[in-house]
C-alpha cells in the first residue's frame, strides 16, 4: 500500500465515522458546501483583479467545477480527521488479526532469522533439528535468553512489517524507532516474567508488537492529526493550484493579446 492510498483511505474512514454523528456531519456538510461556493466564485472572479475583460472558457469552467468539488471533499476530510485515532486503532487491529497473519512470506523469513540468531547464541541444542524450510524444523526456546532473542527478533520484524504495509502510519507512529525498540524489549521482558516457563509464539510477539503501536498511537494521536491535516493542506493546495494556475495564465496571455 502507498503512503498516498493510504491517507485517502484513512480519510476516507474518517468521514464514514463523521457521518454516524448526525449533527456534526450537518455542520461540516454546510461548510463545505459554503467553501465549495466561495471557491467557484474566486476561480471565477479573481482573475479581474489584473483582467477585467477576461472571460472564463467552457474549459475553464469545468477547471472551478472541479476545484469547487476539491474543496467540498477536503472540508469533509479534514474534519473526518477528527475521528484519527479510532481509524488507526480499526487499522491496527485488522493489521494484527489478518495481514500479518497471513503473511507466509513474512512468516518463513522471520522464523529463519529467529533460528540463527538464537543457534548463533550456542546455549540451546540444535542437535537433530532440521533447518528452516523443512516441516519439522522448530526453534528450541527453553532458556530465557533464547525466549527473549526470539521475541525481540518477531516482535521487531512485525513492526517492520507494519510499516511496510501501512508506510503513512508508520511514518507516524514509529517517529523514534530506538524508543520503539525499547518499548518492545520492555514489553518481552515483561511478558516472560509473567508467563514464567511457557512456550514462546510468534502470535505472542505480533501481539506485543501490536500493543506497543497502539500505546505510540494514543500517546501521539494529536500529532498524528496534525501531520496529516497538514498533509491534507498540502496536497490540497498543490491539486487546486492547478486550475487556478491555468486560468490564472490564460487570463495573462489575454492581456499581451489585447496589447
Amino acid at each position: 500500500m502507498s503512503t498516498l492510498f493510504e491517507l485517502f483511505n484513512l480519510l476516507a474512514r474518517g468521514v464514514y465515522l463523521l457521518g454516524q454523528k448526525r449533527s456534526a456531519f450537518s455542520i461540516t456538510l454546510l461548510a463545505a458546501f459554503f467553501l465549495a461556493i466561495l471557491s467557484w466564485y474566486l476561480c471565477n472572479n479573481y482573475v479581474k483583479l489584473w483582467n477585467r475583460r477576461f472571460r472564463l472558457t467552457t474549459t475553464h469552467q469545468v477547471l472551478t467545477l472541479i476545484a469547487s468539488t476539491l474543496t467540498f471533499f477536503f472540508v469533509l476530510a479534514f474534519s473526518g480527521l477528527s475521528y484519527m485515532k479510532d481509524v488507526s486503532s480499526a487499522i491496527v487491529s485488522l493489521w494484527e488479526e489478518y495481514e500479518i497473519k497471513e503473511d507466509d512470506k513474512w512468516s518463513n523469513a522471520t522464523f529463519k532469522e529467529a533460528f540463527y540468531k538464537i543457534k548463533d547464541l550456542n546455549i540451546e541444542n540444535f542437535a537433530n533439528i532440521p533447518a528452516p524450510g523443512n516441516q519439522r524444523s522448530f526453534v528450541p526456546v527453553s532458556k530465557k535468553l533464547s525466549q527473549e532473542t526470539a521475541a525481540k527478533v518477531y516482535a521487531l520484524a512485525a513492526c517492520e512489517h507494519f510499516d511496510q504495509a501501512h508506510p503513512f502510519l508508520g511514518k507516524i507512529i514509529w517517529s523514534n524507532p530506538t524508543q520503539s525498540a525499547e518499548n518492545i524489549s520492555q514489553d518481552v521482558m515483561n511478558f516472560f516474567a509473567d508467563n514464567s516457563g511457557s512456550m514462546y509464539s510468534s502470535a505472542k510477539a505480533i501481539s506485543i508488537a501490536a500493543e506497543t503501536i497502539k500505546i505510540q498511537l494514543n500517546q501521539q494521536t494529536p500529532r498524528t492529526v496534525t501531520l496529516s491535516r497538514i498533509g491534507l493542506i498540502v496536497l490540497y493546495l498543490l491539486v487546486i493550484a492547478l486550475p487556478l494556475g491555468f486560468i490564472g495564465y490564460a487570463a495573462y496571455k489575454d492581456i499581451r493579446i489585447q496589447k
